[in-house]
């Protein structure tokens, strides 16, 4: 009866163990993802810059020729 009691403790204590495992896997796996969307956005942020600044130039050089033509 004894030994039984103390198997169940182990076993639980393994469990708790187990919990912690995967709760410190998750709070890995979400800094991840946080540092993901963070690279993205910057991504996205210098692309817009560039588009903002290019497009700028690109309307210029449109504007132009049409210009030549009239």
């Amino acid at each position: 009866m004894h030994e039984q009691e103390q198997q169940e403790q182990e076993q639980q204590q393994q469990q708790e163990q187990q919990q912690v495992q995967e709760q410190q896997q998750q709070q890995q796996q979400q800094q991840q993802q946080q540092e993901q969307e963070q690279e993205q956005q910057q991504q996205q942020q210098h692309k817009e810059n560039i588009q903002a600044h290019y497009g700028d130039v690109a309307h210029c050089q449109d504007a132009e020729p049409s210009d030549n033509i009239l």
